[in-house]
């Protein structure tokens, strides 16, 4: 995607090899996808995968060594919220794709101030979170919702899920970034 690019990117114009974090990064596809755009720019980047899933892990742990990218990526199976910082290297970047949306939102002040300790002094925090203008959300239209938040049950898709409007991404994350 164009974030994913532009985080690479900015991630690059920081320092020479660059080492990121990617919260809730399931299978890999974005690390390897990271990997691959500083590779095709001749550069390098290492990216460690962070996952509550075990069996997630498992198929990244799969496809990095099928890839042979097991020097530029690693992996983790753990909670985000059991995440203590000071017992993780800081990284240069976090990258975070549609994870935060599915834990409670009384976790979400923990969340961002555990990816703050996580990046260093002007670094960069990219998440993609679910916005609360979307018009179809299997059959549910989130622009209508008074909370933001769809329960499990409540939706096709079977997970808890919350929708963030602008201003909630600034207010949750502008004191730390």
């Amino acid at each position: 995607s164009t974030l994913t690019l532009e985080f690479v990117g900015g991630l690059l114009d920081l320092c020479d090899n660059p080492h990121a974090y990617d919260l809730g990064g399931g299978e890999g596809n974005k690390a390897i996808k990271m990997v691959d755009l500083a590779r095709a720019v001749g550069r390098d980047m290492r990216v460690t995968v962070l996952d509550v899933l075990e069996e997630a892990v498992g198929l990244c742990q799969k496809k990095v060594a099928k890839l042979g990218l097991g020097s530029r990526i690693s992996f983790a199976c753990t909670n985000i919220l059991d995440i203590d910082p000071s017992k993780y290297p800081l990284a240069d970047g976090v990258h975070e794709y549609q994870c935060f949306n599915h834990v409670s939102r009384k976790h979400h002040e923990t969340i961002a101030q555990i990816v703050a300790r996580l990046v260093k002094p002007g670094g960069l925090f990219l998440t993609n979170a679910f916005n609360r203008n979307t018009r179809d959300f299997y059959g549910i239209d989130v622009s209508q919702l008074a909370t933001g938040e769809i329960v499990g049950e409540d939706n096709i898709s079977g997970m808890y899920c919350y929708f963030y409007t602008e201003n909630e991404l600034g207010d949750l994350y502008s004191p730390y970034f």
